[in-house]
């Protein structure tokens, strides 16, 4: 659209500029730069003021003139409406909508951020989306950002910009988000929006898809803290498909269950929480909420206990992991919390 604001641009100068020469080459001595000037703006923008010089005894000047009048006002009528269609659809369209967007986003707090809408980066959405957390995705493709607009329509925040770039992770809210997931197609950008992010939120959990299984190291160093490869995910994949294809069919059903949408939830219990302090029994957990406790790390250690007898105290700082509903965690994380 730019490119064609500027060929305008030259189109409407070289016009009038012909015009101009043509008044002073075909007027003659009495026709002065200003004269010429003069002419050329009413007769391009078809005003209807008073002649410079009469044009009755120049015949040629005449039909020079109604020459001018026909192509210049095509020239002037197609310039202003490509400039027209540029601020309608164009940037301005893309201001508005980029400011509402922006308002919306100064209101979340405690959102996740996914970094590139690509294929990966789609599949992440729409598990946030399925189990109702708030997100914001930033993808610097206007393609892409236009498609996936018009696909998810309302409800949908994704800013146009770089994620390497520090005001686009601030509009996006990296010092409010909960979490950053960068699934970007490279590497070295990877890297270095980890390590952008680690200085705007120190609190901020980061994870990075990595392409090269050899910059896993480096993001970790950089400030990540999961990385995910294709390669290693891909090659898990195909082993669990052929040792324990009940269980990785089991967990593809749950996956796209967009019904229930339930999901394994991890659960940090808080020093005050109502559940601090007794053992899973005592906590009931099943009976209030309806959840299964799958695992269960105690404070202080970096193991899990799969399957956790009943008996299991629940002291603060420990962590749960349940399966349960989206309907049901906002509760489930009231009596942790």
């Amino acid at each position: 659209m730019l490119q064609r604001i500027k060929y305008c641009v030259l189109l409407l100068l070289l016009t009038f500029l012909t015009g101009v020469a043509g008044y002073m080459v075909l007027g003659g001595a009495k026709w002065s730069l200003l004269d010429a000037v003069y002419m050329t703006a009413i007769t391009l923008t078809t005003v209807g003021y008073e002649e410079a010089h009469d044009l009755s005894d120049n015949p040629a000047l005449r039909i020079f003139t109604i020459v001018l009048v026909v192509t210049g006002y095509g020239v002037v009528i197609f310039c202003t409406s490509t400039v027209t269609a540029y601020l309608v659809e164009g940037d301005l369209a893309e201001y508005l909508r980029r400011r509402k967007m922006i308002k919306a986003i100064q209101a979340l707090k405690d959102h996740y951020i996914v970094c590139g809408g690509g294929e990966t980066g789609l599949v992440v959405v729409h598990e946030l989306i399925s189990t109702g957390n708030p997100f914001v995705m930033i993808e610097n493709d206007q393609a892409r950002v236009s498609k996936i607009v018009e696909h998810y329509q309302h409800g949908f925040h994704v800013l146009q910009g770089d994620a390497t770039d520090d005001e686009v992770l601030i509009e996006a809210g990296i010092e409010r988000a909960k979490g950053l997931m960068i699934v970007l197609e490279s590497d070295k950008d990877a890297l270095f929006v980890t390590l952008s992010a680690r200085q705007l939120n120190r609190n901020v959990r980061i994870v990075a898809k990595a392409v090269d299984q050899r910059s896993r190291d480096k993001l970790v160093k950089a400030g990540a803290d999961a990385v995910v490869t294709a390669i290693f995910i891909g090659g898990m994949r195909i082993a669990s498909e052929m040792l324990r294809p009940k269980v990785v069919n089991f967990l593809d059903e749950m996956l796209r269950d967009t019904q229930s949408a339930a999901r394994f939830e991890e659960l940090e219990v808080r020093q005050n929480s109502s559940i601090a302090g007794k053992t899973i029994a005592e906590a009931a957990l099943f009976e209030k909420c309806g959840v299964l406790i799958i695992a269960f790390r105690p404070k202080g250690s970096d193991r899990f206990v799969y399957n956790p007898p009943a008996t299991t105290l629940l002291a603060p700082e420990s962590v749960m992991v349940v399966l349960a509903n989206k309907e049901t965690v906002p509760k489930l994380r009231a009596l942790a919390s």
